[in-house]
């Protein structure tokens, strides 16, 4: 299955790039899983107007990664689903804090904001939208192996 990706770089270099993903790996279960890897941005490039990453993918600070579990992805879809009701927050592995709640712009409610390890990133309705059912064929092909 494809992975969905969200990178919004900034020219202030304060932006993120989030791509979700599932591996369903038949020789190494044990790699099998929903993953999140979260980056913040590096730098920018004000001649192409492209922010970069790269520098950031070996610092733990700046670079998150970790593995959702059908639960966690469920909890994710009902805050995604709630209209801006609900949020949800659990530290991952006795360490890592994941936060998905509404994101307030102006006192308007405008996307979900989800942060790993303080490391987050916005994302509008239709962001939002595509994520969820992204989620949804997620745990379709989980039940289906």
């Amino acid at each position: 299955m494809k992975k969905l990706d969200f990178c919004k770089p900034t020219k202030s270099v304060t932006g993120s790039w989030i791509t979700f993903g599932l591996t369903l790996d038949q020789e190494e279960q044990k790699k099998n899983g929903f993953y999140i890897n979260i980056i913040r941005q590096s730098g920018w490039n004000n001649e192409t107007k492209n922010g970069t990453f790269k520098e950031n993918v070996n610092n733990p600070e700046k670079h998150k990664r970790i593995k959702l579990s059908e639960n966690d992805i469920a909890e994710t879809l009902l805050v995604l689903q709630s209209g801006g009701v609900k949020k949800w927050s659990t530290v991952h592995a006795g360490k890592t804090p994941i936060f998905i709640e509404p994101f307030i712009k102006e006192e308007k409610h405008v996307g979900y904001l989800i942060k790993l390890g303080g490391i987050g990133i916005a994302l509008n309705f239709a962001e939002t939208l595509r994520l969820q059912e992204y989620l949804k064929l997620t745990l379709q092909q989980i039940y289906l192996q």
